[in-house]
């Protein structure tokens, strides 16, 4: 059902051994692909401080060889990003109702862009009584995921899902890039640790993962409704960090922490190739 990425010993890649370890920058979080590249976040925590700065690293799809790595971001730790227009939207749980943004091509940040929730009272029915509850439980004070599907009517739709939380917000881009909310939704409820998330053909897959897990281990279908349509245990070890689409092939990444015989920590990034049974 999974496969991994091998290296040409055909041992499982570690993406991080491509890029001379990136020296502090270990875990790996959002990823997302456009079809041919593939974008992946690394952070680097500052405990003491309290901050996270990342790097981006690019990798073509078809050969897995680094195309680019970014300089330091300042995008939180980026738990998220989708891939729309040759930018890269980030989110993360503290970047309050805004989402960074960051040039595919040159990986450099662009200014951030706002996400705006109009009064329940302009949205469709059945998104105006779950937002106004919602935003009295909730409050939507940041995002956790993010993906973007162009099967909306013709017009690219974002869904953002909204930190500590089952809704999900659907909104459209303006013109000068900002984000407006045009529904809202709520998934059935899954008791793991939610990751990312993205979207094919009007159905939504997240991956939900705790820790350096076994068993705990899941990927997820939703309808455009919020109604869970499938739940696979995914056999990997570690934190499934994203799950993305390259083109009709699905991916995933997860993040490893390995203790030597000295009791020192190592990092590893992998990706694998997700094929779900009819």
């Amino acid at each position: 059902m999974i496969e991994f990425v091998k290296d040409k010993n055909g041992d499982p890649l570690d993406i991080r051994s491509l890029t001379g370890r990136l020296p502090f920058f270990a875990v790996t979080q959002g990823a997302a692909s456009d079809g041919k590249n593939i974008y992946m976040i690394f952070e680097r925590k500052h405990k003491k401080k309290r901050t996270h700065r990342c790097k981006i690293v690019k990798l073509d799809a078809a050969s897995m060889k680094i195309v680019k790595i970014s300089g330091e971001l300042r995008i939180g730790h980026g738990n998220d990003l989708a891939f729309y227009r040759g930018v890269l939207y980030v989110t993360h749980s503290r970047s309050g109702r805004i989402l960074h943004r960051v040039d595919a091509e040159t990986l450099k940040q662009l200014p951030d862009v706002k996400v705006l929730i109009p009064a329940p009272a302009k949205l469709p029915a059945g998104s105006k009584i779950l937002l106004s509850h919602a935003m009295k439980k909730h409050s939507i004070k940041a995002f956790n995921g993010i993906a973007c599907d162009g099967a909306g009517n013709g017009t690219p739709r974002f869904t953002l899902r909204v930190m500590q939380s089952p809704g999900m917000l659907v909104a459209e881009p303006r013109e000068n890039g900002d984000l407006t909310v045009v529904r809202y939704y709520r998934t059935e409820r899954f008791y793991r640790t939610s990751q990312s998330m993205d979207q094919k053909d009007g159905l939504t897959y997240r991956v939900y993962s705790h820790g350096q897990s076994r068993r705990r281990n899941f990927l997820v279908v939703f309808d455009g409704d919020g109604k869970m349509l499938r739940r696979t245990l995914l056999p990997v070890t570690g934190e499934v960090e994203s799950v993305f689409f390259v083109g009709d092939r699905l991916y995933g990444s997860v993040y490893r922490r390995i203790k030597d015989r000295d009791g020192v920590h190592h990092f590893a990034a992998y990706l694998f190739r997700i094929e779900l049974p009819d």
